[in-house]
């Protein structure tokens, strides 16, 4: 796919760490997430949202629900959608096959 300069497609498994630090950083900063994860230290933040992001993908991208867009050959952007009633309960007791 291709859209205003971007190629759309779904993210492969090889490429959930490099989604997940991206989405690390982007969140990073967001007031929500430092009510969420009050930490003293800011490198500590940013592991917990890699960690959080990564096992979101991870769940995300085994059910074909992510689509990444790239410029070039850099990731540039994500979406993640699950339809209706069909997204996991609690991310953290899903376990891994």
């Amino acid at each position: 796919m291709n859209s205003d300069g971007f190629d759309l497609r779904f993210l492969s498994s090889s490429e959930i760490r490099e989604a997940s630090r991206l989405m690390a950083n982007v969140y990073h900063a967001d007031p929500s997430v430092a009510v969420f994860i009050p930490l003293k230290s800011e490198p500590e933040r940013a592991h917990l949202l890699d960690r959080y992001f990564r096992e979101l993908l991870w769940l995300s991208v085994n059910s074909g629900k992510v689509v990444a867009a790239f410029r070039d050959i850099a990731l540039a952007g994500l979406a993640i959608y699950y339809p209706p009633q069909t997204y996991p309960q609690n991310i953290l007791l899903s376990k891994r096959s």
